[in-house]
């Protein structure tokens, strides 16, 4: 069940989101943006109520489902049992900052903190390496404000994290439905208030699904530049790498999956065109991905439901500076 918990307006073009603690526990805390050309349902930080509520994924403004022209995209990637704690309860467009190195983590004493931008400061419980599926206790989750417009087309969420051990900063997202297309956009920045300089990688999961298909021939998700695969075996056959394309060659059984992280063989056909990345399916209905700046670099997973493109971009702010980056996802079907 959507609920979209909004109080009364404000003075301003935006309205501020209560996140009620009495609803229901199954009743995850979430909006909807609507433009009558696409409607988008999102999830929302709330520690009571969040769909998610672990120490890996940022938590603010998970688009769950979006729909247009009668197709839907995203939404639910496996049939794992409802757990809001777990690392990868997640769906559609999860964004994740420090999959592999959070900062401080690797400085941080047993029981000092570390920093996972957008969940908060998290604990280093022993000596281990740190793992992105391992469950850490959060000692400060910062503060969360989301706001709306009055047209419900516009949402925006601000995490804060005050100065501990030189970590802070003002994290905001903007989730915008475009106004002349059929997709919307991510706009984030993050501003270092601390003391610390912040250097990490933030990408989204995209856990794309068209209509709730299967996967299988027919399948492509097309890069802006030729690639090799690091390491083939891990596509298990079901995955096909061929220049820019990446097609699927076999439906992939259940419980199995295909992982790629890509290497650039080549140059995208023009330096000032933005980087784009597309997911069609066999009937050429199509989700595109815009990425500015650029990732470093892009991997890919798979499931038998989703194919989800992942580019990592590269976050750095030294204490006062902030830095700023974007996806656009387009939506389309063949002419």
């Amino acid at each position: 069940m959507i609920r979209t918990p909004i109080d009364s307006p404000l003075a301003g073009p935006n309205r501020l989101i209560t996140l009620a603690h009495d609803a229901p526990p199954a009743d995850y805390t979430s909006a909807t943006l609507n433009n009558d050309l696409v409607k988008l349902d999102l999830y929302l930080p709330d520690e009571r109520h969040g769909f998610y509520r672990g120490s890996r994924f940022d938590r603010s403004g998970m688009v769950a489902s979006a729909t247009w022209n009668g197709h839907t995209f995203f939404g639910p990637w496996n049939d794992a049992p409802a757990d809001p704690f777990h690392h990868d309860h997640v769906q559609g467009t999860a964004e994740e900052f420090s999959m592999d190195d959070p900062p401080g983590f690797s400085r941080a004493a047993v029981n000092e903190s570390f920093l996972k931008i957008g969940v908060g400061l998290l604990r280093r419980p022993n000596e281990h390496p740190y793992a992105f599926h391992k469950r850490y206790a959060i000692t400060d989750p910062g503060r969360w404000e989301v706001r709306i417009n009055d047209a419900c087309t516009d949402i925006a969420f601000e995490h804060v994290i005050t100065d501990q051990l030189g970590w802070a900063y003002r994290y905001r997202k903007q989730i915008e439905l475009l106004a002349d297309q059929p997709g919307f956009v991510i706009r984030r920045t993050l501003e270092n208030t601390g003391t610390r300089r912040i250097d990490t990688l933030h990408y989204g999961h995209n856990f794309i699904a068209i209509d709730d298909q299967q996967l299988g021939p027919g399948w492509e998700l097309r890069l802006p530049y030729e690639v090799t695969v690091k390491d083939p075996n891990k596509l298990h056959g079901y995955v096909a790498v061929d220049g820019r394309a990446v097609s699927v060659q076999t439906p992939i059984p259940a419980g199995k999956s295909a992982w790629a992280e890509f290497v650039a063989g080549g140059e995208p056909s023009s330096p000032d065109a933005p980087f784009t990345m597309s997911v069609t399916d066999p009937a050429g209905t199509s989700v595109q991905i815009d990425l500015d700046p650029a990732p470093q670099f892009v991997r890919l997973f798979a499931t038998p439901r989703v194919v989800c493109p992942e580019g990592f971009v590269r976050i750095l702010a030294n204490p006062g500076e902030v830095f700023a980056w974007s996806s656009r996802y387009l939506f389309s079907t063949p002419a």
